[in-house]
Parts: C-alpha cells; structure tokens; sequence
C-alpha cells in the first residue's frame, strides 16, 4: 500500500525504539499501537514517540492518545 511505503521510516524508529522497552509496535493505516505484555505506563516513552511522530512530518491526535490497562476491553481502530 502506499501508505506503508510513505510511513516507512517511521515504522524503523518507532520498532527501534520500543524494542529499547521490550515492546511491540503494531500500525495500522494511520492508528498506532505500543503494546507490552504487563500493564506498563511510562510518560517518557509516549513523548518519545510522539517527537519520533512529527519528527517525521506527521500530526500525533492527543485526543485518541490513551493508556490501556491490560484485561479492559477497548476500542482500537475507529
């Protein structure tokens, strides 16, 4: 898709710099995802991605940016 092709290098720094949390990464079209097995939160690593975000040209939607503690279901795309 054209997308994955224009979001590339940001694809390689936000999978670089969650595996330095020993997380994942997952995208998709325009939704993003840092996920680890335990419940973790740490504001540090959401300014991380979000500078990583307009760094390269993007617009980070604090609106739709939220901690998900594990076992709540929740909304992921929409």
């Amino acid at each position: 898709m054209l997308s994955n092709l224009i979001v590339r290098g940001l694809d390689q720094r936000l999978e670089a710099l969650v595996a330095k949390w020993e997380m994942r990464y997952v995208r998709y079209s325009d939704d993003i995802f840092l996920h680890k097995e335990k419940n973790f939160n740490h504001p540090r690593l959401a300014e991380l991605a979000v500078t990583l975000i307009e760094n390269s040209g993007f617009f980070a939607n604090h609106h739709k940016t939220r901690y998900h503690p594990k076992g709540i279901p929740r909304v992921t795309l929409g």
